[in-house]
């Protein structure tokens, strides 16, 4: 109940924003991340989470409420440790989108990332910066590159140290750049996101948070919002 109470204030500024060519979208995300070390250096992850549409508002128009599945996606990735700060991955992304439509499109994705990590007490501080190439089958497979740029920190909220059923805070924000249109930088995508998550006593982890995306549509300014609610347990 707390989380619903959570979503609504961060729902009213943005559909307070809201003008005739403005769209907004409440998804609900929750998935799975399996992750195994192979070795010192070597580690590896594999993840599978679903984006489900319920709410959708476009400008002056009433909202629609509907619950469906939009989008199905499965995350391969192995990261190499290259120091004890400096993180090495790479990974690939198949995704069923629009499963809502007679005609589901399919999107290919390659990624690779360089992360750079610093412990400073009980905070963890996070660089991330990640490049992309997406094949979209609706497109002819036609290549569109992307750049993420990402900070993060995350800490336990009691004590030093995060302890078995202790709970954590997440929070990171990161911009998005598509390198394959004009302006890419006046087209960025902002994502924000705050998670609450609690290390359960067998090592695994369970995160529930709410992101909320937000970037301009066209050049006269009219925005799209994204508010995905993540329910994300970790392996």
């Amino acid at each position: 109940m707390n989380q619903f109470w959570i979503l609504l204030l961060l729902i009213a500024p943005a559909w307070q924003r809201l003008d005739a060519q403005n769209q907004f979208t409440a998804v609900w995300r929750p998935g799975f991340i399996f992750n195994h070390t192979f070795s010192d250096r070597w580690s590896g992850s594999a993840g599978l989470d679903l984006e489900a549409n319920w709410l959708r508002k476009t400008g002056d128009r009433d909202p629609e409420i509907a619950f469906r599945p939009d989008n199905l996606n499965l995350q391969l990735g192995a990261a190499y440790q290259l120091t004890a700060d400096l993180n090495l991955s790479g990974g690939y992304q198949l995704s069923w989108r629009s499963l809502h439509r007679e005609s589901t499109d399919l999107e290919h994705r390659f990624l690779q990332q360089l992360s750079l990590s610093e412990r400073w007490n009980k905070f963890r501080l996070q660089g991330r910066l990640r490049t992309e190439q997406r094949f979209f089958r609706s497109r002819n497979y036609t290549i569109i590159h992307r750049l993420r740029s990402r900070l993060s920190a995350n800490f336990p909220l009691q004590g030093e140290q995060l302890d078995p059923g202790e709970p954590y805070l997440n929070l990171n924000t990161e911009w998005l750049f598509n390198l394959s249109i004009d302006q890419p930088l006046f087209f960025r995508e902002t994502r924000s996101y705050v998670g609450i998550g609690w290390r359960l006593s067998n090592g695994q982890r369970l995160e529930n948070g709410l992101e909320l995306r937000n970037g301009l549509v066209n050049t006269q300014r009219d925005r799209r919002y994204n508010l995905h609610w993540r329910m994300t347990w970790i392996l």
